[in-house]
C-alpha cells in the first residue's frame, strides 16, 4: 500500500470522527441520567442516536465507504464513539482504517456524564510522516548497534 493512501485514510477517519462527535454530542446530552445500557451489554431501545451523513472521500477519487459507525461500551463504566472506514487498496482488495474516542461515563446502566471538551483530531502531513519514519529507522539502527555493544553488560541492569 502506498504511504500516501494510508495517510489519507487516517486523516479521513479523523475528519469523520470529528464530524460525528460534533453531531452526536448534543443528542447524547439529552440522555444524561437515563438508562442507556442493558444488562446484556446492548443498548436500551430508547437510546437512539443518529450520525452525520458525511461520507468518506477516497484517495484520488477511489472507492471509500463507512464500514462501521457506532456507540459502544467496551470498558466498564465508559461510552465510546467508534468509526471504521473501508478504502480501495488494489483492484481486488480493500483495507480498513478505524479509530475510537471516549465520549462519556456510565453509572452501571445509566449515562452519568458526557465529555465536555471539544474533540481535536490529529491530521498527518505526508512529508512529516516520511521524515518520522526515516528517523525511526535511524534510531532503531542506532539502538541495535548500542544494544550489541553493551550486550555483555546488560545483565548488570
Amino acid at each position: 500500500m502506498k504511504l500516501e493512501k494510508k495517510v489519507h485514510a487516517v486523516n479521513e477517519v479523523q475528519r469523520l470522527l470529528k464530524m460525528n462527535y460534533d453531531h452526536i454530542m448534543p443528542q447524547l446530552e439529552k440522555f444524561i441520567g437515563q438508562k442507556i445500557k442493558l444488562q446484556t451489554g446492548g443498548k436500551a431501545a430508547k437510546f437512539k442516536i443518529d450520525f452525520s451523513d458525511e461520507k468518506p472521500r477516497g484517495f484520488e477519487g477511489e472507492y471509500a465507504t463507512i464500514h462501521n459507525r457506532y456507540i459502544s461500551f467496551p470498558h466498564s463504566g465508559t461510552i465510546w464513539l467508534e468509526i471504521s472506514l473501508c478504502f480501495k487498496n488494489t483492484d481486488v482488495c480493500c483495507f480498513y482504517e478505524s479509530d475510537i474516542i471516549y465520549i462519556g461515563d456510565l453509572d452501571k446502566f445509566h449515562l452519568k456524564s458526557v465529555r465536555t471538551e471539544a474533540y481535536e483530531p490529529v491530521f498527518y502531513d505526508l512529508s512529516q510522516v516520511q521524515a518520522d519514519l526515516k528517523r525511526k529507522q535511524e534510531v532503531e539502527e542506532e539502538l541495535h548497534k548500542l544494544s550489541y555493544k553493551v550486550s555483555k553488560f546488560a545483565h548488570l541492569y
